[in-house]
């Protein structure tokens, strides 16, 4: 503390400091002194954010993510000066702001705890875009096993599903090894039938058991097949996706870049051939009424024991080698490869043969999901009998209804009110919030766009006092 300033300095991680004013007198008058306790608020501390990059056919879909947070603190995305989205609470982990477009400095500024609000800081990201390209075009297993097939190769719609073997096969050479020599299967021009025919696969993944070069035509051995069908599920993922990553020459998908964590795709706009992906919009309440997320993306996951185990660039045909390298045993450890067990292979090749299924645009990696709409529990929902003491209780009419229903308070104090409507499945379908309750008061509402006929709703009615739910028909 320096007197002649009045300025105090408070010690690293003091809390509180004590004054002691001294009043100084002469005879007659007495001397006195008072303490005073100053409670000390430290800074919010500077928060290290990283940016992320999201392709430029997907905008909106980018993320800025902070190492940690502090309870008791609010922290306010920026970019420059401008406010991004709602404050966020401090929760004491890390904090992850999504559905952000490209863009450069943004920031976060830190305001502590009252009275003092103290200010904080963070350092500055960008939210940068990069081109994606246009669709990659994957089938799943089960699309190669219909002949009655119809498909995209990204560039030219409905070919069938023997010409698209054919396609993929001639891109490759003519010939396509699933595995490694001295344990493989082949696949060539002509072997089109044989294919759809063992296509698709299930039971456990497996190596290539015995040992041995195998042709796909006229069949594999019985004892790879159950009711004709190759009965590892390894194997047939890997059939697929060697036939996927030759739909193109050269492959689109075979330079695509994996890496840990969750990959989001989305359908293109206007079909086959279209490099735009279709805008996702989230759910959400439009004037009081839930309306259900539109063009939601599909996602897979990828471990990183998978990626760390794909030798040289972690792409996808650094995967497909992989799983080339598991079905011949290459490291000669049963029912694994390079510490990797052949179902988690098998699973990251379905991933990638799924997540791009019937052709789709790669938007970005760890992007968060739509929330899922409020539900309710219908195994708490007893309709037979409503409970006779209802703390808060109301009248709802008329029953059946059409596309408006009142509700009519029964219960006398003064409390805000949620009014919720959810269908037979339990999923919200309406939801207001009314601030100016009373007895006897009528509140209607308005549903007829999400109405099905004669369907069961559960109207749920909230207060500070407790909840009541009842059921009611519609009329449709």
């Amino acid at each position: 503390f320096v007197a002649a300033t009045g300025m105090y300095t408070p010690g690293l991680d003091a809390t509180t400091s004590t004054f002691k004013y001294l009043l100084s007198a002469t005879a007659p008058c007495v001397a006195d002194f008072s303490i005073a306790t100053v409670n000390i608020n430290s800074l919010p501390i500077s928060l290290v954010l990283t940016g992320s990059t999201i392709c430029d056919s997907a905008p909106g879909t980018g993320t800025v993510t902070s190492t940690t947070s502090q309870l008791g603190v609010s922290y306010q995305l920026r970019i420059g000066t401008t406010p991004v989205q709602t404050a966020k609470a401090g929760t004491g982990a890390a904090l992850l702001w999504t559905n952000l477009n490209a863009g450069t400095n943004y920031n976060v500024v830190s305001t502590g705890a009252a009275p003092t609000n103290c200010p904080g800081g963070s350092n500055s990201v960008d939210v940068s875009t990069e081109v994606c390209g246009g669709p990659l075009c994957t089938y799943t297993q089960g699309a190669y096993g219909n002949y009655g097939g119809k498909y995209c190769d990204g560039t030219t719609g409905g070919i069938v599903t023997f010409d698209l073997i054919t396609q993929a096969i001639k891109n490759a050479g003519n010939s396509i090894t699933v595995g490694k020599t001295g344990a493989s299967v082949v696949m060539g021009l002509g072997d089109e039938d044989c294919i759809i025919a063992q296509m698709p696969g299930g039971g456990k993944a497996t190596e290539i058991f015995p040992a041995g070069n195998y042709d796909i035509c006229p069949s594999l051995p019985n004892s790879f097949l159950k009711n004709g069908r190759i009965n590892n599920v390894l194997l047939s993922q890997t059939i697929a996706l060697s036939l996927n990553v030759n739909i193109t020459n050269p492959s689109q998908l075979g330079s695509f870049i994996l890496q840990a964590g969750t990959l989001a795709t989305a359908k293109p706009e206007g079909g086959c051939g279209s490099s735009v992906a279709k805008p996702r919009v989230c759910g959400h309440f439009e004037d009081n009424v839930w309306v259900g997320t539109e063009n939601e993306y599909t996602y897979r996951t990828f471990s990183a024991a998978v990626i760390n185990a794909i030798n040289g660039d972690k792409t996808i045909a650094g995967l497909l080698d992989l799983a080339n390298r598991a079905l011949a045993n290459s490291d000669n450890v049963k029912n694994s490869e390079d510490g990797v067990s052949l179902s988690e292979i098998a699973g990251a090749v379905a991933a990638v043969n799924e997540v791009f299924d019937e052709c789709a645009i790669a938007v970005g990696w760890d992007i968060e999901k739509c929330p899922e709409p409020p539900t309710l529990d219908l195994s708490s929902v007893t309709t037979a009998k409503i409970s006779s003491v209802e703390t808060a209780s109301f009248t709802a009419y008329p029953v059946p209804f059409k596309d408006q229903l009142t509700i009519k308070y029964n219960f006398d104090y003064t409390s805000d009110v949620k009014i919720e409507v959810f269908n037979s499945k339990g999923i919200i379908v309406y939801s207001m919030t009314d601030t100016d309750s009373f007895l006897g008061k009528e509140v209607t509402i308005i549903i007829n766009n999400t109405l099905q006929q004669q369907q069961v709703y559960y109207v749920r009615l909230t207060t500070s006092q407790g909840s009541t739910v009842k059921s009611v028909m519609s009329s449709y």
